[in-house]
C-alpha cells in the first residue's frame, strides 16, 4: 500500500507549490508565514536555475533543505577541541535543492563521475558562465 501524504517533491513540484512548501516549513519549524514564504520562493527559483542550467527534466525528484547561518559570539575553533561555544542562528542561511544523479537528467548530464557533484549557485554577481561549478 502506498503511504499517505503528498507525493515526493520534483522540481516541478518546487517551483509551482510554493504555497505547499510554505506549509511544510511552517509544520517543521518555521515561526514566520513571511519567512516560509520567502525560502519557498528561493526553492522555486532554485528548482528552475536547476532544470535550465543542467538540462534536468522538471520530473526530476528533488530535495529541498534551509541551512540557517549562525553567528559564533564566543568559541570560536574551541568547540571541536573539546571547549564551548556561543552560538546563535540567523534568518540569513542557504537554500539547498538537489536532485539524485540519474534522475531525469539531460543530454550531457552524466558526463561528470558518478563521485563528482555539481554545484549551481543563483549568486547575480557571478557571471552565467561561472555559475556551475564540480566538485570531487
Amino acid at each position: 500500500s502506498m503511504a499517505s501524504g503528498p507525493s515526493p517533491w520534483t522540481l516541478h513540484r518546487l517551483k509551482h507549490e510554493q504555497a505547499t512548501m510554505a506549509r511544510s516549513l511552517i509544520a517543521e519549524g518555521f515561526e514566520s508565514t513571511d519567512n516560509a514564504n520567502i525560502k519557498a520562493a528561493l526553492f522555486a527559483e532554485a528548482a528552475s536555475v536547476l532544470k535550465s542550467e543542467l538540462n534536468l527534466s522538471m520530473k526530476s525528484e528533488a530535495h529541498a533543505f534551509w541551512v540557517p547561518g549562525r553567528i559564533e559570539v564566543a568559541g570560536k575553533h574551541t568547540d571541536y577541541a573539546g571547549g564551548r561555544s556561543l552560538l546563535a542562528a540567523t534568518t540569513k542561511g542557504f537554500c539547498v535543492v538537489s536532485v539524485p544523479r540519474g534522475k531525469g537528467a539531460g543530454q550531457g548530464a552524466d558526463e561528470v563521475g558518478s563521485s563528482m557533484c555539481r554545484v549551481v549557485t543563483m549568486e547575480p554577481g557571478i557571471p552565467l558562465a561561472d555559475r556551475v561549478a564540480v566538485i570531487d
